[in-house]
């Protein structure tokens, strides 16, 4: 059972007086640090009661303590412990006596000096936590610390008492004398800065300003990089203060006025006066170091200001920039030159780009638009400067900040024809960065380049062009050819490609300037070559492996004509460029070639590229050596050739040019003995040494020192086509090629002595030994040192990475030998680095004999006093033993482990060196990285015992970063263990809670890293309470920190869900996301915001949430304060306060909140505008966030089915936001906000059950005149809504909301995932979107379809085509519907896009092959045909020969299945329109589809549609054959004497050869004057079935029944048919069918068959025949001939008998004396019209 907190604090008092008792001893130091380190943490556990009634003994035995201790470390905790301890009661009354006590302790002689460094830091921390003692003993703190600062003793821990003391109080004494102070009061100098009366008398702008801005600036000329770089950074930040400590702030930013008086300006300090003292600092030296100094000062002034105040001024800044790139006194010489562009873009970039807002940034690129519209009247340099971060500021920028791109890319495009190579090379890479944040405009800038480029080319052939001009068409030629470069090498990362012609365009034009070059005029020549190489060297590096191929014939040929130009070897200087120039720039795109397409590399391909090496590198060999009589350019050109032949032999294998390996290793060999030093070290070296070891990378001297080294032109074309655009701004592919070519040397260098026997490669390593012992330059020897051993550490790391070693060759041994004399080397810790590291790998590569040899002489040295052995030869000894555990691994080391602590221990407490402790801790904390956490586990507590020791001992400042990194290594070495060792953890906790006490930054980021480690292993010792604590790190000015800050509230976060973050922090870490720009950063910043979202409790108000959101997406320059609220510019405001945890809200007062939030949008009548406004980029995460609220908030469990909670009622209330953000967002020109404003929509939609028939009524309007309401500027209310939108992004938004609901439909298309009722409601909504309007408009914001791009109609589609897979008639008719609009929209437009058309065919007719059985649904097949035929009418005449049978089988399909009228007569209409419209000078389709038909008719049962439709095929044909004629008379021969025909069947092709009768007799003769199709099938078809229709005839029944009057009908079909043949027989035969006819009539219409005696039957005969008599009564009078036959051919008795049968049946019919009621007619074909007309019209 665990003690409570009083009985473990008096434990620990019982303790500690024991402690103190037995005197200072060193085992006492480290019981006392363990029990203080644990009082703190009781205290907090402990009441104020409690803690009052102990606080007088623990202060009392404090003091006595205090007088024995001898460390900064325990010093500090004791003073927290009293400072706090003096806030109660019991404590105050003796806190006076005892801070006397220290003072003059302090003062006393007798006291030692670790004592004294003790009290001063106690009293230090007293008055930091006590602004009453700070007052109270000013003047004796202020004159005791002041006498300790001029003595030189303790003056480090004096200046920083002082420092507290100064901050505590808010103002400095009058005592100090700032003349005095060295660099190490520069941070003391903050606190009197901002504190001191700058109204008092004494003090004036002459008299104390300029003397501490004088002081600090002598720390400029201070030897320590880190002091100077101290003071650079307190210049800018003192100037900062001084500008904010005058009371007209709101004025201090405004230019200064003509009018103000000399003492007005001499009173304040302006935000000019601040510029103009930094310009006149900078301008007033050359030198390096102090314009370094001078950047960083004026970068730390810009950093320290205010966002708003900073980027009001932003112009003035700039402009005080341009006039120091523009100063001609301080720019006579290049270096002057480089260090300008290298400031002044530190400048830009790091105190202005990377700290402004979006608004900001586009202040800033407007005014770099300028400087480029004048361009002619500035300085070359000033407009480089601007284009590098033009650059950058358009990546920062993004597709949604860029402004003014039109006007920019005219100007980049102007700046291409540039005469300074720079220029054109950064305008190219401008214009790349441009496209890639805009992809839309690549094509439209790659066909203006090119086309500036081949108008370009032509001025060539002008005759006798001049000089001067000549040279500004060859600048012309090469800016262009960068410019597409640039252009090909955004294609990489852009979402959009372009058109394959336009690159065939490209790939022409390169060819054209590579093709048959000659020398007569070698200007142009080589411009020639030079443009073309460098578009061939991006289409080769960024086109596919099949363009390449397709070209790689004709790229074979170019290099080979190249490579073969001259065969003689060049000495005159003329010669040398020709040679260098077309040899350096034809390598380029061949090691291109090589990297990029190494499946076109076959044997043939890879010799001839060794071909075109070998043979340049016989000549490189032998050119001369540079030479200061050539001109630089020409030099330049040779190191340029040297640097591409070296990277593209590395870009092969070895073995591939074997035969060269001599020539080659003796070129590289002296190039990087005699050239300059390397650059690849901090590239190679160990990432974990950079801030520990000797020399520092990482720091800001080394990176300027790197840019230094880029010049400011470079005939390197290669550097538009890097493969990553900040590539481009990196000194590793920028820097002077001299340095290139040693880089490259080192490499190839390891790859050849790689491949070399051991025997080469002992000969190798002594020539580089003799190399440097005989070189009697120290310099070039110490650059020869360095490259030696960089080739020899890479040499190893590669051989390591492949996994080989040297065997049993004395090579390894040679190395050893080699590297061993550098391990201690003094004059260079760049030397001994690289040594200790490669040692390290020699172990991993030769295993235990050498490890263990190198480590038995390392513990030799480190057991040997310190005072025998050199602070070097001890310090590497350390640091080696570290390289070793790293290199070797944690399996292989285990058995050096005890004894390299062991060692490592002892160097640690080495008291003699700091260089030794701090080279011993850091091996220490590699060794312990590297190893496995049970082999560590028994060295855990001696090493946590060390630390604990170095920090109660060191009686100076302990390296608390290395000891936070040891304990941070052990930790995770421990790893869950570290939970049940209470031991160890207890040791950890007590340690880093005094290493976090150091201001330090990388410090206090191993504290937080140790908090990280805690929550991961030990996540039941971590709290809320470090919350605090961790969100004031986020206004940290340094990098680490806040990332460190941001992770670990993240882990815990995710640890410990209840844990709540409140609104402001939120809104902070919101505008960090806004301003940050480092990615890790961002990324992180992204991550917390959503666990925070995770974590939303249901206590917890989330319109606070919404409302944050709301208006940071709201935020515009356009909008008011009241759309969003300012945050504040030191990001402690928020837009909204949370609500307290655990207070309790009323309804009433939460409505009255929620009616508040929902103004955020509604109230816009304010006139106040906000001052910040959110990058767009913000804008959308923040729209994701809005989407994790709500699916936080609702359970995230869809539509339907949201809980009614206060929560979701709130939610509710904010509806109108929600929708208003989702539909602005939806809608935005922003290519990436659409797709999450989409998101958030559907997510709305279904939260609140308002989906899907939202989208179908939105559908609905978007085609009348309500849907212009708001955008035409008349309706405030919706300006919101509407106002960036265009109707075409309404139909998008409508369209993706109706197509969201089917998502996982779309995503597996089977049954089980189909809601009908939803399919149908997207598939109406879809058709409405597409439906024409019915009026037209004029407005221009009225939607217009035909802005609607034809491949976004593909993506429909596809979707349609799963969606069709199912039997339901109601998904298809809608389906057909939505085709139909298509068609009608974008006729012509479908019809040209053939995979398209295609598509929707095969949609169209799916449904066919469905239903192939059965057709239940007449109007899908009247729509189907509507849809066919209004398709038709688009068709060419390729496509209806294609495809017009394949709608003459879905007609044959549908009439074969049906006999609905109506569906007959739109199939019928359809078939004569293909026939009149799309086939009708077809005649192999005409006989295919007549042939197809009768087949149709012959399997099956006769149906009337299939017999219209034949009659129609037959009407309507074009021509016809002589089989198709037999086809037609056969098949009506067969169908009407076949036995196996019903009655009614004959009757219906009987009223279908009528009906072609009908047809052909008004057509007999076409406009040739020949006969008619159809009149020669008539004529053929009643002679082939006059006498079938002879016997079909039935004798008169006596009995009239149903099936007598299908009969009867027969007989009246086949008269009709006999009278209507009369005009298409020969008059001669004529008599012999009319005689016939009349004797059936006769026999017919006899009155004798009229039985008198049935009363019930009067004539039913002639009553039956009654039509047929007329048509008979009716031919005879207009056929002469019938008068003729009955004359002279019909026998007397008939005569009388039908003239009297004729007048009787006229008489009855006249009288109406039929009362007999006649049985219904059989159905006949209901005709819609009549098919003789339509059939020819």
């Amino acid at each position: 059972m665990s003690l409570n907190p009083s009985t473990l604090l008096e434990n620990y008092y019982v303790s500690l007086v024991k402690a103190v008792a037995d005197g200072a001893k060193s085992n006492n130091l480290l019981l006392k640090f363990d029990v203080l380190s644990n009082v703190g943490v009781l205290l907090d556990r402990m009441n104020k009661t409690e803690i009052d009634s102990i606080a007088s003994k623990w202060i009392q035995t404090l003091s006595n303590c205090l007088a024995q201790s001898t460390g900064s470390s325990l010093a500090n905790i004791i003073g927290s412990i009293l400072a706090r301890l003096f806030e109660y009661p019991q404590g105050s009354k003796v806190s006076t006596s005892i801070v006397k006590v220290i003072l003059t302790n302090i003062r006393a002689k007798t006291t030692t000096v670790p004592v004294k460094s003790s009290l001063i830091e106690v009293l230090g921390i007293i008055c930091k936590n006590s602004k009453t003692f700070a007052i109270l003993f000013q003047p004796d703190i202020f004159d005791l610390l002041s006498k300790h600062i001029k003595s030189g003793e303790l003056r480090c821990q004096s200046i920083r008492a002082l420092s507290m003391a100064v901050e505590s109080v808010q103002a400095a004494g009058n005592s100090i004398h700032l003349e005095d102070f060295k660099v190490e009061s520069l941070n003391t100098l903050i606190p009197v800065l901002k504190y001191y009366n700058s109204s008092d008398s004494k003090f004036h702008l002459d008299a104390f300003d300029q003397k501490i801005l004088s002081f600090i600036l002598k720390g400029f000329e201070d030897e320590n990089q880190v002091c100077s770089k101290k003071s650079a950074e307190t210049l800018g930040l003192a100037l900062s203060i001084l500008l904010y400590k005058d009371a007209q702030q709101s004025q201090v930013f405004a230019p200064t006025s003509a009018a103000k008086t000399n003492q007005q300006q001499q009173n304040h300090w302006t935000f000019e006066s601040c510029l103009n003292y930094l310009g006149s600092q900078y301008v007033s030296s050359n030198k390096k170091e102090f314009k370094i100094n001078m950047a960083i000062s004026i970068t730390s002034f810009l950093q320290n200001l205010k966002l708003l105040d900073l980027e009001k001024s932003v112009d003035m800044v700039l402009t005080l920039l341009v006039k120091l790139l523009s100063n001609n006194k301080s720019l006579a010489l290049v270096n002057d030159q480089i260090y300008a562009r290298t400031c002044i873009s530190h400048i830009l970039r790091h105190g202005l780009g990377e700290k402004v807002s979006e608004n900001g940034q586009q202040l800033m690129l407007k005014f770099f638009i300028n400087i480029l519209s004048q361009s002619e009247t500035l300085n070359e340099l000033t407009v480089l400067v601007s284009l590098r971060e033009l650059s950058y500021l358009l990546f920062d920028l993004g597709e949604g900040g860029i402004l003014q791109a039109e006007d920019l890319s005219n100007h980049l495009f102007g700046l291409l024809v540039d005469k300074n190579q720079s220029i054109r090379q950064w305008s190219a890479i401008c214009l790349r960065a441009l496209v890639t944040n805009i992809p839309k405009q690549t094509s439209k800038y790659l066909s203006q380049c090119l086309q500036n480029l081949n108008q370009t080319l032509g001025e060539f052939d002008k005759p006798n062009v001049q000089p001067e001009p000549l040279k500004k068409i060859t600048n012309s030629v090469k800016g262009h050819a960068y410019g597409i470069s640039g252009l090909i090498s955004s294609l990489k990362k852009s979402d959009l490609g372009v058109p394959t012609s336009l690159m065939n365009e490209i790939t022409k034009t390169a060819s054209s300037l590579l093709s048959n070059p000659d020398f007569l005029n070698p200007a142009i020549t080589l411009s020639k070559l030079e443009a073309g190489w460098i578009i061939m060297n991006s289409l080769i590096k960024y086109m596919s492996v099949n363009f390449i191929e397709s070209i790689l014939p004709n790229l074979f040929g170019f290099w080979k004509s190249c490579f073969n130009i001259t065969t003689i070897h060049p000495t005159a200087e003329r010669d040398i460029v020709i040679f260098a120039k077309t040899r350096a720039d034809a390598l380029m795109p061949l090691h291109s070639f090589i990297v990029n397409h190494q499946k076109l590399l076959g044997s043939k391909i890879v010799a001839s590229i060794v071909s075109f090496l070998g043979n340049t590198l016989k000549t490189v060999s032998e050119l001369p050596a540079i030479s200061s009589s050539f001109q630089p350019s020409t030099n330049e050109l040779t190191q340029l050739l040297e640097a591409n032949l070296i990277k593209a032999f590395l870009a092969l294998p070895p073995s591939s040019y074997a035969t060269h390996h001599t020539t080659l290793m003796t070129v590289v060999t002296s190039l990087l003995l005699d050239g300059c030093q390397n650059t690849m070290i901090p590239y190679l070296l160990s990432k974990d040494d950079e801030d520990v070891i000797q020399p520092d990378f990482t720091s800001i001297h080394y990176k300027f020192d790197s840019m230094f080294l880029v010049p400011l032109a470079t005939q390197d074309s290669s550097i538009t086509s890097l493969l990553n655009f900040n590539d481009c701004f990196l000194p590793k592919f920028t820097q002077n090629l001299e340095i290139r070519v040693v880089n490259n040397s080192i490499e190839q260098f390891t790859a050849l002595f790689i491949a070399q026997p051991d025997r080469h490669r002992t000969k190798l390593l002594d020539h580089l030994a003799n190399c440097i012992k005989e070189c009697p330059n120290a310099q070039q020897r110490l650059i020869m040192q360095i490259n030696s051993l960089t080739v020899i550490f890479y040499i190893l790391k590669s051989m390591v990475s492949t996994g080989s070693n040297f065997g049993k060759s004395d090579v390894g041994s040679s190395i050893q030998r080699f590297v061993q004399k550098y391990v201690s080397e003094p004059s260079s810790a760049l030397l001994r680095r690289i040594a200790a590291e490669s040692l390290g790998l020699l172990c991993r590569i030769e295993g235990d004999n050498i490890t263990a040899a190198i480590l038995k002489t390392l513990t030799e040295i480190v057991r040997k006093p310190a005072k025998e052995v050199a602070t070097e030869m001890r310090s590497a000894a350390g640091f080696v033993m570290g390289c070793i555990q790293r290199s070797v691994g944690a399996m292989m080391s285990q058995k050096y482990l005890p004894a390299t602590i062991g060692n490592l221990h002892v160097l640690a407490q080495d008291n003699s060196s700091w260089e030794v402790r701090s080279y011993a801790l850091h091996a220490l904390y590699v060794t312990i990285q590297s190893c496995s956490g049970f082999a560590f586990n028994s060295f855990a507590s001696p090493t946590l015992l060390l630390l604990q020791t170095l920090l109660v001992s060191d009686t100076g400042c302990p390296p608390y970063q290395q000891l936070g990194r040891i304990v941070n290594s052990i930790v995770v070495a421990l790893g869950p263990e570290l939970e049940h060792n209470k031991d160890v953890l207890s040791k950890c906790t007590t340690t880093c809670a005094v290493i976090e006490k150091n201001e330090t930054p990388s410090t206090r980021v191993e504290s937080i890293y140790y908090k990280q480690k805690l929550i991961l292993f030990a996540p039941a010792t971590v709290n809320e309470s470090i919350v605090p604590y961790l969100t004031s790190q986020f206004k940290s000015p340094y990098l680490m920190l806040r990332i460190a800050s941001i992770t670990c509230l993240r882990q815990l976060l995710q640890k410990k869900s209840t844990i709540e973050i409140g609104i402001k922090i939120v809104d902070e870490l919101f505008l960090m996301l806004d301003i940050e720009n480092d990615t890790q950063l961002q990324k992180e910043l992204k991550l917390l915001l959503n666990a925070v979202i995770d974590n939303i409790s249901n206590n917890s108000n989330p319109s606070q949430w919404l409302n944050l959101c709301l208006n940071i997406i709201l935020s515009s320059k356009q909008m008011t304060k009241d759309t969003v609220s300012p945050t504040n510019i030191e990001m402690s405001g928020s837009t909204s306060s949370a609500t307290a945890p655990g207070k309790t809200v009323s309804p009433d007062e939460e409505k009255d909140e929620e009616e508040e939030d929902v103004q955020v949008v509604a109230d816009q009548t304010k006139e106040q505008k906000i001052e910040y406004v959110y990058r767009w980029s913000t804008k959308v995460f923040a729209i994701e966030c809005v989407r994790r609220i709500l699916s936080v908030v609702c359970g995230g469990t869809g539509a339907n089915s949201i809980n009614v909670t206060a929560n979701t009622l709130s939610l509710v209330n904010h509806l109108h936001e929600l929708i208003g953000i989702a539909f602005k967002s939806a809608t935005s020109q922003i290519d990436s906000m659409r797709p999450v404003g989409i998101l958030l929509l559907r997510d709305i939609l279904e939260y609140f059950e308002a989906y899907p028939f939202i989208t179908k009524a939105l559908a609905s309007l978007i085609h009348t005149p309500f849907w212009l309401k708001g955008r035409d500027g008349k309706d405030s209310s919706t300006e919101i809504l509407l106002k960036e939108t265009t109707p075409i992004d309404d139909l998008y938004v409508i369209l993706g909301l109706s197509i969201i609901p089917q998502e996982k439909f779309l995503s597996d298309p089977t049954e089980r995932n189909l809601n009908l009722e939803n399919m149908i409601i997207t598939l109406d909504t879809i058709s409405l979107v597409f439906q024409q309007p019915a009026t037209e408009s004029n407005n221009n914001n009225h939607l217009r379809l035909e802005d609607f791009p034809i491949e976004r109609i593909d993506e429909i589609c596809q979707i349609l085509l799963r969606s069709n897979a199912f039997e339901n008639w109601k998904i298809h008719k809608h389906i057909i519907d939505i085709i139909h609009n298509l068609f009608q929209s974008f006729g012509e437009k479908l019809i040209k896009e053939e995979s398209i058309f295609s598509l929707l065919l095969k949609i169209i007719f799916k449904p066919i092959y469905i239903y192939a059985e059965n057709i239940t649904n007449k109007k899908y097949y009247q729509k189907l045909y509507n849809c066919c035929n209004y398709i038709c009418k688009y068709m060419n005449d390729e496509q209806s020969t294609l495809y017009s049978p394949l709608f003459l089988l879905a007609i044959l399909n549908g009439l074969s299945k049906s006999t609905d009228p109506n569906l007959m007569s739109v199939a019928i209409q359809f078939a004569i329109s293909i026939f009149k419209n799309n086939i009708k000078d077809k005649p192999a389709i005409q006989k295919a589809s007549l042939e197809t038909t009768i087949e149709y008719l012959q399997s099956n049962e006769t149906s009337q549609g299939l017999l219209l439709l034949l009659s129609t095929l037959i009407t309507n044909k074009s021509q016809i054959e002589k089989e198709e004629i037999q086809l037609i008379v056969k098949y009506f021969n067969d169908s009407i004497t076949s036995p196996s025909k019903s009655t009614k069947e004959k009757l219906y092709h009987l009223q279908v050869i009528r009906n072609i009768l009908s047809s052909s007799s008004s057509h007999t003769l076409s406009q040739d004057g020949k006969p008619t199709p159809v009149y020669q099938v008539t004529s053929h078809l009643i002679n082939g079935i006059f006498g079938s229709l002879h016997n079909v005839l039935y004798l008169p029944p006596n009995l009239v029944n149903s099936k007598q009057s299908e009969e009867i009908d027969i007989n009246n079909e086949i008269i009709k048919i006999y009278t209507l043949s009369l005009s298409f027989i020969q008059p001669e035969n004529k008599i012999l069918i009319l005689l016939p006819i009349i004797q059936l009539l006769i026999l017919y219409l006899n009155p004798t068959l009229i039985s008198s005696s049935t009363s019930a039957m009067v004539s039913p005969m002639i009553t039956m025949h009654h039509s047929a008599l007329q048509t008979l009564i009716s031919f005879a009078t207009s056929q002469p001939q019938f008068k003729e036959i009955v004359s002279n051919h019909l026998p007397l008795d008939q005569k009388q008998l039908l003239e009297q049968s004729i007048r009787q049946s006229v008489e009855n019919a006249n009288k109406k004396e039929v009362g007999l009621k006649l049985p219904s007619k059989p159905p006949q074909i209901q005709l819609a019209m009549d098919f003789s007309k339509i059939g020819n019209q």
